[in-house]
């Protein structure tokens, strides 16, 4: 997705809705606020700054963190800029 130009936080959203983030799971509580969270922050439009803020500042007052997804992030960052400096063009 981060080759495709997909801008990092549309590739973290993306990221939550596909991966079991245990992170997320373990601050959750339960599986139905985990899958409601999930869907929440997946389905999150990163264009729209206010509704990315409500659903920003529900999280933050539900003490969940997307963090598994958030390392994915960091990792496919570090290994397409690493890929840049290692691989002859």
């Amino acid at each position: 997705m981060l080759e495709d130009g997909f801008s990092p936080l549309q590739v973290l959203t993306k990221t939550v809705g596909q991966t079991d983030d245990t992170v997320l799971l373990k601050r959750s509580g339960s599986a139905e606020r985990y899958e409601y969270f999930k869907k929440l922050i997946s389905r999150a439009d990163v264009n729209d700054s206010n509704k990315l803020l409500q659903t920003n500042r529900e999280c933050l007052a539900a003490n969940v963190s997307i963090g598994g997804s958030a390392d994915i992030l960091v990792a496919a960052v570090l290994q397409k800029n690493l890929s840049k400096l290692f691989v002859s063009a």
